[in-house]
């Protein structure tokens, strides 16, 4: 006697697409794991391209202060001309600890001198090889395979992630947990698992302990988190959550600086001297390169600030950051002459030569960056198309909030390419292939339906018959 699968005939259909539907998911999961490793081999053979490797300019402090952590266990103090030990704060820790700690391994393993370097070079390209696995995930999740796949391809290959992804800037572990952090809040409005929630506060956290605004990553997550039913105790659970998680990871830091510096110092110091090399005359004046950031301290303007070497870092961000809005306050229409040419420099449309220039602080040779900006331009071409698309119109408008959030962040400042657009591109590498595919579906519809209707018989149009 054989017995019949519950549902009957019916059932008996379901049972059957089960294993076509199992073996897509399977092939899907394989060619992302695939993409994943080619993300890695390339970025990997990248670092091999450039042996010669040796970090300048932050990259520099950020390989002195994690040696230092390394040895000393302890956050490196600044030192003044006249021998003074001057408290610290003006780096966010999270990536100078990364790096001691990959460092202190590599030590520990055998390896000496600039080792260190290669050493984490891997492991950032490891983790950017990661993120461009959760950058999938998102758009599976939003999108479906199909988007997922080709975003998968593209943010493998695409040479402005791979050029900031081993670049000992802090941004090789800023991006990932941008990615990491998104990829969660995605993941739990999909799940409802509160340990997804709880990881994404604390990714949240560790972001902005990376770059200070990586905490504009609150607003973006709060608005996937609203309630679409009306507020109540209950729908304001997931949002306390988040922000409880971020705070937590941050506010250890925070009572750190005020017990160091005596002052309110949410994460850094850091931004007196940023604003400060923005909004001054030499760059509001100057023809070449206009609006762009310099180092303060060479500037007649804050040179009375820069010269009580012996005064506490808080209160000189604090002069820094006093100096700077009052230059503002006396040139109100300058902050959008910053914004327009910061732009400009974002899109890589100031020239080859400056291009060149600032991504040669991240290690990058002249005609990688040119490479680098070819393939740029037609990725926005992409993007720009994907924001007409029934996907992006119809479909969750926080997630395009965060890299407004990020483009504001850093437009009115500073605008050193790659670096500081790479917390956008993964979300234009998002726009460019939904994009992608819609013209794939197009293209299929259109030249498909004249061999379907010959198929059935029909006249082929301008046959005649």
């Amino acid at each position: 006697m054989t017995l019949a699968p519950a549902g009957g005939r019916r059932g008996s259909r379901l049972a059957a697409l089960r294993v076509p539907l199992s073996f897509q998911l399977t092939r899907y999961r394989i060619a992302i794991a695939l993409l994943t490793l080619l993300a890695f081999v390339l970025r990997v053979a990248y670092i091999i391209s450039t042996h010669g490797f040796a970090p300048q300019h932050d990259a520099h402090h950020y390989d002195l202060d994690a040696l230092y952590i390394a040895n000393e266990h302890r956050y490196p103090p600044l030192f003044a001309p006249n021998g003074t030990s001057i408290p610290n704060a003006y780096r966010p820790p999270v990536y100078e600890v990364f790096l001691a700690v990959i460092y202190k391994a590599n030590y520990l393993l055998g390896g000496s001198g600039t080792s260190r370097w290669a050493t984490a070079r891997v492991v950032e390209a490891a983790i950017g090889a990661i993120a461009v696995a959760a950058l999938a995930l998102i758009a599976r999740r939003l999108w479906g395979r199909r988007v997922s796949l080709v975003t998968a391809a593209i943010a493998a290959i695409f040479p402005p992630i791979i050029f900031v992804a081993e670049s000992l800037y802090s941004e090789a572990l800023f991006v990932p947990l941008v990615v990491f952090a998104t990829a969660a809040i995605v993941e739990y409005r999909y799940r409802r698992k509160w340990w997804i929630l709880i990881l994404a506060g604390v990714l949240t956290g560790l972001a902005a302990l990376t770059r200070e605004y990586g905490a504009v990553l609150v607003i973006p997550f709060c608005v996937a988190l609203r309630p679409r039913d009306g507020w109540t105790r209950n729908s304001l659970a997931p949002i306390t959550v988040l922000i409880a998680c971020t705070f937590v990871i941050v506010i250890p830091w925070t009572i750190r600086n005020a017990v160091v510096l005596h002052a309110f110092v949410p994460v850094s110091t850091s931004t007196g001297n940023t604003i400060a090399g923005t909004y001054n005359s030499v760059s509001r004046d100057a023809r070449h390169d206009p609006a762009a950031w310099r180092d303060p301290s060479k500037i007649p303007d804050f040179r009375r600030i820069y010269a009580i070497a012996h005064q506490n870092q808080a209160k000189m961000n604090s002069s820094l950051e006093s100096a700077a809005f009052a230059f503002i306050g006396r040139h109100p229409a300058y902050p959008f002459v910053v914004a327009y040419w910061n732009t400009v420099r974002m899109l890589e449309l100031a020239g080859f030569h400056r291009s060149e220039a600032t991504a040669h602080y991240i290690g990058v040779p002249p005609g990688d960056t040119d490479v680098g900006i070819y393939v740029l331009w037609l990725l926005l071409l992409l993007a720009i198309g994907g924001c007409f698309t029934p996907q992006v119109r119809s479909g969750p408008k926080w997630v395009w909030l965060i890299p407004v959030l990020m483009y504001l962040s850093v437009v009115f400042t500073q605008s050193e390419t790659p670096r500081f657009r790479s917390p956008i591109d993964p979300f234009l590498v998002m726009l460019a292939s939904i994009a992608l595919v819609n013209v794939w579906d197009w293209a299929a519809r259109r030249f498909s339906a004249p061999v379907t209707s010959l198929r059935r018989g029909a006249p082929a149009a301008g046959s005649g018959l």
